[in-house]
């Protein structure tokens, strides 16, 4: 496996078991490329508590719909390659000092105005993908936060060498945006970048496969002469 899947999976996981808004339980969803797991213990997540008997079953048919929408011809599509990089934006603003606050909240989804979040500069072209998981949400009754979780990894899985993470599910959505200036800028310094990834927990050298990581993407907005591209030359 390569480092940048490696990496990937890690950060993956981080998104799974950060940023709860609140003490949640976290229940592992069931499917054929997420391990499953007992529920951790919380004595406070009623709402999950009382619909935990459905959720294998319901994530069950989300994996099922997110195979068709992922796929073409056997390879992963532009919308699996969009849903990996909304998890990162649902969730890449967090950082540590923002404790059990933020990050992995559906916020990139379920903002409102005046500041919503999907309409701000770095989360162009995710409007498609958003849509998409906001259709499923809402066709299998569950959080924007849950969904966007779940598409990521199962995208991850989809694209060629992915790993599989276990995925968790129990997040409430939340209407207020993220804060700004916590996602990394197309033209950042290198000093930016290793500052703002320490923040979350990431050091150099995850970084360094955090950034090849980007293989599997292409790029529209950065450089519209280019757009559609592959940022992997290789």
């Amino acid at each position: 496996m390569r480092a940048s899947d490696l990496v990937l999976g890690g950060l993956l996981a981080l998104a799974n078991t950060i940023a709860l808004p609140g003490p949640e339980t976290a229940a592992a969803a069931s499917s054929p490329f997420f391990s499953s797991s007992s529920s951790s213990s919380s004595s406070s997540a009623r709402d999950l508590e009382a619909r935990a008997p459905n959720c294998p079953d319901v994530w069950k048919q989300v994996n099922v719909d997110l195979n068709a929408l992922f796929l073409e011809g056997g390879k992963c599509n532009a919308l699996a390659r969009g849903a990996i990089r909304a998890l990162f934006h649902d969730c890449g603003s967090w950082d540590e000092s923002q404790g059990l606050s933020g990050g992995c909240d559906g916020s990139l989804m379920a903002g409102v105005a005046p500041d919503v979040e999907l309409d701000r500069i770095e989360n162009r072209g995710l409007q498609n993908i958003a849509g998409a998981l906001g259709d499923l949400a809402g066709k299998h009754n569950t959080t924007k936060a849950d969904m966007i979780i779940f598409a990521g990894n199962a995208a991850v899985f989809l694209c060629p060498g992915g790993p599989k993470v276990r995925t968790y599910i129990g997040r409430k959505d939340n209407t207020n945006s993220a804060k700004r200036g916590g996602l990394p800028s197309p033209f950042d310094t290198p000093e930016n970048l290793l500052a703002l990834f320490k923040a979350k927990g990431l050091d150099a050298e995850a970084l360094a496969a955090l950034l090849g990581a980007h293989s599997t993407s292409t790029q529209s907005f950065v450089n519209a002469t280019q757009a559609g591209a592959s940022q992997d030359s290789t």
